[in-house]
């Protein structure tokens, strides 16, 4: 709607824009910054691309089409850049006029750093006093700019320009860089109740000019105002809290010293300090100032002199400092440090959140809330919010930063239910009510901003009508239960609406048996409308009248709606119970005249509820609680974490059994998120490709950061356990002891706290190694330690303590035991070059087809089973394996290619596309299609070599060239897509030509894990979190392809060993229906082929599922055969059997057809989709059953007698192989009966396979 396109120029006067090019790590730093960067701007006038763009080492921080002159502050510490530059951005339509421009320039102080370029044009009514103040940042070129001229420049305030340029129309972009030295990321102190270091940096005006304070490396407060700071250090006894800075004050002591000597005497004995001296303290500093430094120990103040650096960290009382340095001008800067214990967040008493003002002021450190009043809040995880939540309903109203509140309780409640692909669809809702029962979402209404009798709900006239709609679309939810969590969210963006919503509330039958909850933030707006006079702003009248006519206005509606809620939310009332809660509007660094208007308006928010507020109408200061992060909000949005904070305040006010001040609770003080990209530090559009695909499709020009870090799934996991670094942890990868194993953890990890945050919920985890460079978190478990670390640029290493961590979510990975062959399990990172710095033993796998076992995943274990005599080597105890369980059967070799003409290059005619018919044979009763299209420009080596040979598919690309490819499955019958549960896709034979000709490279993206065996021969790198590449590294011919993807093996080729298994790769996906790769194959006259099938021998071998174990007999159920079953295998969905008599039987996927526990027509609960497993019951196979194909079906019943016959002589002689502990898929089955020697297996095997 139109407040969408009101959010897009809030671009222009919100802050906070981050780009984050490096991940920082909340413990320590990941990776180490570059020394040195390019900072550049790009600008193009109208005719020549019409764009401002400002850039960090090549990576996007900003760019915009909107007319004018753009001007960005680059967020500096000390002479560094950070990574995350753009501290504010404006644009200045000089086209209409320079004086806001002019202002905004005058505010900046001395040494800011600023990025200018213009969009479109900016000439005609730039002033001279403006160019003036642009000359001010070193520019010698902006008094020739023209109309429709690009210019850019990089330039300091008081300085000279670092770079600038000036093209004219028509002769392309102005294009400057300028390389600057990086900050480096800050390092958050490692473990509470440890020692870590406090320091004090000082600098004079020629050695920096700054006094910077610091602890254990992450800056506390820094200034360049001149004279002598001095902080006050916060402290639980000797111990020194997270949010360190008690109180700072500057004094000018180049002007005078009166006001420090009375702030020193005040400070009581015992007070720490910190004092730096900026730009110059000496001048006016007299004797009796002096004095009072020394009695914080200092011995070198008198020294002091003009533009000297100096540095203290004293204690009043103290005959000696704790530390003390000067240095006088030219010499550097001075940096002093001592060593303090760091306090205990989880020792720290509960806040009282049912109180009228919950205590919201202080500083997230180290995943805590470290609060000035010296307590915490009690944190709940997913299963304890639901718990708290269930027989309520919340009722939200407000603008975006609301509905963005709204968004992460849903999420944090019903995580699996709100994919990013969903994100962009709530902000087409006037109103959203959703369900939640048992962590998933059972309703969901909403009322459309558009083309709906609410389409006009800021025009007062038309509230009679949107409330009749809302109160007729809420009539259809279903009714109250004593378990279902409701959440209602109004996208009111002004005061007027409010008080209907709440009548509509009181008069619902359905839910009168629930507890209501009313949460409120309202006031934005009223700014953006009357200040900034947006055009999309619905509401004329108040972008018309002045800002004191709009603060009035602001308060008689604001008024009226309090007064409708405060009865309402009064005990007795029908929010009496959980009570209500009003908010000031967000945190924004916003200046000037809009940031003055957010204040006032959060001001009169408190004045309002100061008579009103009590413990069931409640204000929450969210602006003061953006403020103790704000690190987390972009442009005046804040992120998962924010609003996830706010929720455990929020939600301790809803506890009417919370016992004020107790220490008995749960002593978890952190709350972490898993996910691809949670925080504001992490924003970054390539982490979240499904809003950057939307927004570029919506409007490309912009795409909103604080709409892409909302918009991935996020779990957050709560924990009091502790991250210790291994040998200083920083650039050292994990190294394992014997018997450890890496577990799997979820792909699309981009940052260090998500690593954290899913090593916390996989419960058995003892630490983690995080790659920054690559996005790789390994997982370590088991009960050995991680024995050492290698060096490894951008990795850490980190153990975890943490046997009371709480975690969000109930489903973790089991782990699976298995007891075949032994083996050795070689974990790997991403890199080949690494493949040897993690060794793993285990044992695992049914039978082995491959010599090699294999890894999965991007740090994780797994065992190929397969078939063959290779031997294998036993280096240890059985170790938990993975497997690929339950996957859809994907069959080349039992399908048809009718549509061979991808690209339209043939060899067939028709659709340009692959298609091969019937590759999944039955999914809930239809035939599943593959299709496989080109999405860039395709060419072929040879167009007959693409197509389906035998049991693989195979697409020929010519030398020199790559094709990006789109696999989907559709069902053959309506070309509808269908989403499958789980199911593996295999590429083999990734090899090259000689002398490293032709080499191939398959990159793909969207799986959950991959599988590539120990000592594979490809070159595996992360390309984005969500994307992989595999190349070749060997050479190879034809004589070494695969012919069967469930028998990948060594054979001989050309005078050459080669192991097909370790030239493939198989992925693992799960709940999609299409996945994208693109093949690369490199310069050569020859061309390459891509071979690809689904299920293959780098699958590992499950053991019995001892939870879906069949212990049910039902005499009057049978299969397919009519056999009556007396052991009963779990059924994969869809499959059926059938009473005796009736023809209805199996129509599973794998089609395994014998009954499920109890005879019903259902598959057992908890057996997923895809190729079933046969379980064991005491020590007997179950019977499998199954549609056997066409070609299987021909083999004659002479043949099959025969080879029962055989095995029943063998099994006199005591030579067949045994059934115990055998778990069979469909297509192992079939490998067993018609590839085994009829002689090797029991009776009973023939019998049932």
């Amino acid at each position: 709607g139109g407040w969408i396109e009101v959010l897009d120029s809030a671009m222009l006067i919100m802050t906070r824009l981050l780009a984050a090019a490096l991940l920082h790590s909340q413990l320590c730093s990941a990776a180490i910054a570059p020394a040195k960067v390019n900072l550049s701007v790009e600008s193009a006038g109208w005719s020549d691309g019409s764009q401002a763009a400002f850039k960090l080492d090549g990576k996007l921080l900003y760019a915009t089409k909107t007319t004018g002159l753009t001007v960005a502050i680059v967020r500096r510490t000390g002479e560094g850049v950070e990574m995350d530059a753009i501290e504010e951005v404006k644009t200045f339509n000089t086209m209409k006029g320079s004086e806001e421009l002019v202002t905004y320039l005058e505010s900046l102080e001395e040494g800011t750093m600023v990025l200018m370029g213009v969009a479109d044009s900016a000439c005609c009514r730039l002033t001279t006093a403006g160019k003036v103040k642009i000359e001010e940042f070193g520019a010698s070129m902006i008094r020739n700019l023209k109309f429709r001229s690009g210019y850019a420049l990089i330039g300091i305030k008081g300085g000279n320009a670092l770079a600038e340029a000036l093209v004219h129309e028509g002769e392309g972009k102005a294009m400057v860089q300028a390389e600057m030295q990086v900050a480096q990321p800050p390092r958050r102190a490692l473990v509470e109740g440890s020692m870590v270091d406090m320091s004090v940096e000082s600098a004079g005006f020629s050695d920096g000019n700054e006094a910077a304070f610091k602890l254990n490396g992450q800056l506390l407060y820094a200034t360049k105002q001149t004279g002598l700071t001095v902080a006050v250090v916060r402290r639980t006894g000797d111990a020194v809290e997270l949010n360190a800075i008690q109180d700072v004050q500057t004094f000018n002591t180049m002007r005078g010293s009166d006001e420090l000597v009375t702030y020193l005497e005040r400070l009581e004995e015992g007070t720490m300090v910190l004092m730096g001296a900026a730009d110059s303290a000496c001048c006016m500093l007299t004797t009796s100032a002096m004095v009072k430094i020394e009695e914080f120990g200092a011995a070198m103040i008198r020294n002091l002199k003009f533009r000297s650096g100096y540095a203290l960290i004293g204690i009043k009382g103290k005959s000696s400092a704790l530390a003390e340095g000067l240095m006088h001008e030219g010499k550097g800067r001075v940096t002093v440090q001592a060593q303090v214990q760091v306090a205990d967040p989880a020792e720290r008493p509960l806040c009282k959140a049912r109180v009228a003002e919950p205590s919201v002021k202080g500083q997230l450190l180290h995943n805590s809330l470290i609060l000035d009043a010296g307590c915490r809040y009690e944190l709940r995880d997913r299963d304890s919010m639901a718990s708290g939540l269930a027989g309520s309903w919340l009722v939200m109203n407000g603008g975006s930063n609301m509905l963005l509140v709204f968004h992460a309780l849903a999420m944090m409640l019903a995580p699996t239910d709100f994919p990013s692909e969903t994100f962009p669809e709530i902000w087409t809702n006037y109103m959203i009510d959703i369900i939640i029962e048992n962590g998933r979402v059972t309703s969901s209404q909403n009322i459309k901003v558009q083309r709906s009798p609410c389409e006009r709900i800021h025009n007062a006239s038309s509230h009679g009508v949107c409330k009749e709609h809302v109160a007729a679309t809420l009539e259809g939810v279903p009714k109250y239960t004593d378990g279902r969590i409701r959440i209602t969210m109004f996208l009111n963006q002004f005061w007027q609406a409010v008080p209907w919503v709440v009548d509509v509330v009181e008069k619902d039958d359905g839910w009168s048996g629930a507890k209501v909850a009313f949460v409120i933030q309202i006031g934005t707006w009223y700014s953006l409308c009357n200040i900034q006079k947006f055009e999309g702003c619905h509401r004329p009248e108040l972008k018309h009248e002045t800002e004191h006519a709009a603060v009035l206005r602001f308060n008689a509606e604001m008024n009226v709606a309090l007064d409708r809620l405060e009865p309402t939310c009064s005990p007795g009332g029908r929010a009496g119970e959980l009570g209500c809660i009003i908010g000031t509007g967000a945190w924004s660094s916003a200046g000037g005249a809009l940031g003055a208007s957010f204040r006032r308006l959060d001001s009169e928010v408190r004045i309002a509820m100061r008579s009103r507020s009590s413990v069931t109408f409640r204000l929450l200061d969210f602006f003061t609680l953006g403020a103790a992060m704000p690190e987390e909000t972009i442009m005046g949005h804040g992120s998962l974490v924010f609003a996830g904070w706010a929720w455990q305040i929020m939600l301790g006010g809803f506890d009417t059994s919370q016992v004020d001040g107790a220490t008995h609770a749960k002593k978890a003080h952190q709350m972490l998120f898993s996910g691809s990209v949670c925080s504001a530090r992490h924003a970054n559009l390539n982490h979240c490709p499904n809003y950057a695909n939307f927004c570029n499709r919506w409007k490309p020009d912009i795409c909103e950061l604080w709409m892409c870090m909302n918009s991935e799934t996020c779990e957050h996991v709560i924990s009091d356990g502790e991250f210790h670094a291994v040998d200083g942890g920083s650039n050292r990868a994990c190294q394992a002891a014997a018997a450890l194993s890496v577990d799997t953890a979820v792909p699309g990890i981009t940052n260090l706290e998500s690593c954290k945050a899913e090593c916390i919920k996989s419960l058995s985890c003892l630490g983690i190694s995080f790659d920054s460079e690559n996005f790789l978190c390994g997982l370590w478990n088991e009960t050995v330690q991680i024995s050492s670390t290698i060096a490894k640029a951008g990795s850490i290493c980190l153990r975890y303590e943490g046997a009371a961590a709480m975690t969000t979510s109930s489903t973790t990975d089991s782990v699976i035991t298995t007891s075949p062959p032994s083996s050795t399990t070689q974990i790997v990172s991403s890199t080949s070059e690494a493949a040897t710095s993690i060794m793993v033993s285990s044992t695992a796998g049914a039978t082995t087809t491959s010599s090699a076992t294999s890894t999965t995943g991007t740090l994780s274990s797994t065992t190929s089973s397969t078939s063959s005599s290779a031997e294998t080597s036993t280096t240890g105890t059985t170790t938990p394996i993975d497997c690929f369980r339950d996957t859809v059967d994907i069959d080349f070799e039992h399908s048809s290619l009718v549509n061979n003409n991808l690209d339209g290059q043939g060899p067939l005619q028709g659709p340009r596309e692959m298609r091969f018919v019937g590759v999944i044979r039955d999914y809930q009763g239809a035939p599943i299609d593959l299709v496989i299209t080109a999405t860039s420009t395709y060419r072929a080596r040879n167009i007959r070599g693409t197509g389906l040979r035998g049991r693989f598919g195979q697409i020929s690309v010519a030398g020199g060239s790559s094709v990006d490819l789109n696999f989907r499955f559709v069902k053959s019958t309506t070309n509808e897509a269908v989403w499958l549960p789980k199911f593996a896709f295999t590429f083999s034979d990734i090899d090259q030509g000689r002398r490293g000709r032709a080499p191939e490279t398959i990159e793909v993206e969207g799986f959950a894990r991959f599988v590539v065996v120990a000592g594979h021969e490809l070159a595996v790198k992360r390309v984005t979190p969500t994307r992989m590449s595999f190349g070749s590294t060997k050479m190879g011919a034809k004589c070494d392809n695969p012919r069967h993807p469930l028998q990948l093996k060594e054979v001989k080729c050309k005078g050459r060993r080669v192991d097909q298994a370790k030239r493939s790769v198989m992925l693992l996906f799960t709940k999609t229906h299409s996945f994208n790769a693109t093949f690369r194959v490199g310069k050569s006259r020859r061309g390459r082929l891509l071979v690809f099938a689904g299920l293959s021998s780098l699958a590992a071998e499950c053991s019995p599922n001892t939870s879906n174990q069949c212990t049910d007999t039902r005499s009057d159920w049978s299969d397919d055969f009519g056999n009556k079953c007396d052991k009963y295998a779990s059924l994969s969905h869809g499959s059926q059997c059938t009473k005796h008599g009736h023809e209805d039987y199996g129509k599973g996927p794998a089609h395994a057809v014998c009954c499920a526990c109890g005879g019903g027509s259902h598959p057992a609960a908890g057996h997923d989709d895809g190729l079933s497993s046969s379980f064991v019951d005491s020590g007997h196979l179950a019977p499998i059953r199954a549609h056997w194909p066409a070609s299987l079906l021909e083999q004659s019943t002479a043949e099959i007698s025969r080879r029962k016959q055989s095995a029943e002589n063998a099994a006199k002689q005591s030579r067949f192989l045994a059934p115990n502990n055998l778990g069979l898929t469909l297509t192992q089955a079939k490998t067993m009966l018609f590839s085994k020697p009829p002689d090797s297996l029991h009776p009973s095997c023939v019998d049932e396979l």
